[in-house]
């Protein structure tokens, strides 16, 4: 997760340069006083004076570095909540209370810009569109996309832009426009080979997209074998459903209709509000029918 609030921070950075500057203001009038005394009386308190100031010195960096210290830690504590929220969302695969999250952030980010940073911005509209394509709902997920400022040409953004063409990718899939999902995950692709540690990172998610153009191009040669390593590595509730319903389109492909069942009705257990839920129950009706009219 990325810093959503910039405005602690910057309350933190104020307060701790105001204290710097009181310090130093203090250590200013100090001097001032000392040389006052100096000229009425001749006496000099040079060796504690000098000893004095070191030591303030001292007192300002330790404060400095405390404070600072503090204001990650509350930032921290801040994403690590978003965070779990969003966890908690998907662990459930309720995708419109994910939804609600993300619409409330991006409100925030459009009434606010300057009170976000920009890798917030960026993650709070890519995350927003997921939920919508997780929804099926690809109109709103295009109007969402279509609002991302344009991309740095630096290292740091690689991981905004392979979200970036994942999520166009996985909504021409969604209309069933194979040639530019194709395109778009191709481009996917090159950042994550231009980035060796997204590449680990983020490579099984790139293998799903995949996985499901192929199914969608109806090129299911070894698919099925990749499926099931990626179903024993979902690392939550929306990465197994999704990956039941790839095995079930999969398994009805080949006429496989007893496994295909049995995965179409694991995604309506266990899907929540996702699409996969009404896709899978599409798939189930339309093998009832064709078992009665058999």
């Amino acid at each position: 997760m990325y810093p959503l609030f910039k405005p602690l921070w910057r309350i933190y950075v104020i307060l701790g340069w105001g204290g710097f500057f009181l310090v130093i203001l203090a250590q200013v009038q100090f001097i001032i006083r000392q040389t006052n005394l100096s000229t009425e009386t001749g006496v000099t308190n040079d060796a504690f004076a000098s000893e004095l100031i070191a030591v303030s010195v001292i007192a300002v960096i330790i404060y400095l570095f405390c404070f600072m210290t503090g204001a990650l830690m509350l930032v921290s504590a801040a994403n690590k909540k978003v965070a779990k929220l969003t966890e908690e969302t998907l662990k459930s695969c309720k995708i419109q209370e994910f939804i609600v999250i993300y619409e409330n952030f991006q409100k925030q980010a459009e009434k606010h810009p300057k009170r976000l940073t920009r890798d917030a911005i960026l993650m709070i509209i890519l995350n927003h569109s997921v939920g919508y394509l997780n929804l099926g709902d690809y109109t709103m997920a295009k109007l969402i996309l279509e609002k991302l400022p344009t991309f740095k040409a630096k290292k740091s953004e690689d991981i905004f832009k392979f979200f970036y063409f994942n999520n166009w990718c996985n909504y021409y899939l969604g209309i069933n426009d194979l040639e530019q999902a194709q395109s778009h995950l191709e481009k996917a692709r090159q950042i994550l080979d231009g980035n060796a540690h997204l590449k680990t990172k983020y490579w099984d998610l790139h293998t799903s997209t995949k996985i499901s153009f192929s199914i969608a191009k109806k090129d299911v040669e070894g698919v099925e074998v990749t499926l099931q390593a990626l179903l024993k590595n979902a690392k939550n509730s929306l990465q197994k459903v999704s990956r039941h319903y790839g095995l079930g389109q999969l398994y009805l492909h080949e006429n496989r209709i007893d496994e295909a069942c049995t995965m179409f009705k694991y995604v309506i257990e266990n899907g929540g509000d996702t699409y996969f839920v009404n896709e899978a129950q599409t798939y189930l009706n339309q093998i009832k029918s064709e078992i009665r009219n058999s």
